[in-house]
């Protein structure tokens, strides 16, 4: 019960450490969610998650998109003022089965998400999962 309760408190602590950047929810959002904090962008990018439910825009760079864990896979991307697209691969770095999850996306490429996997609190990264997408 204790390791409940700890595991409980770090995800908490580790998603609130997010609260003072400007975030926006998806409509529905319940207590398991994925919350993206996209930073490090150019200012003035819009950074986007396409769910089946409809999609949800950070309000700001830096800023925060929530969206339900269910929708895991779903598309995300950003586009800088100049027109570049980057995609965010959250699908690729977030294992099966995953639960509530923090992620901090990096315009240079860099992907950090914390999340609980059979009950245990796990932090993984990625030097490639935010990708510039080919121009031609």
């Amino acid at each position: 019960m204790i390791f409940k309760t700890s595991l409980a408190i770090a995800v908490s602590v580790v998603l609130s450490a997010c609260s003072s950047v400007p975030a926006a929810q998806l409509p529905g959002t319940g207590k398991k969610n994925i919350s993206i904090q996209f930073q490090d962008f150019d200012k003035g990018s819009i950074c986007t998650v396409e769910t089946p439910q409809g999609s949800v825009t950070a309000p700001n760079i830096p800023g925060i998109a929530e969206y339900p864990v269910e929708f895991s896979n779903s598309p995300v991307a950003c586009t800088t003022p100049d027109g570049s697209v980057y995609d965010i691969n959250i699908g690729e770095l977030l294992p099966d089965g995953h639960g509530t999850a923090g992620i901090t996306a990096y315009q240079t490429g860099f992907l950090v998400a914390t999340t609980v996997l059979d009950g245990n609190l796990v932090q993984l990264q990625s030097d490639t999962g935010v990708v510039k997408r080919s121009t031609e």
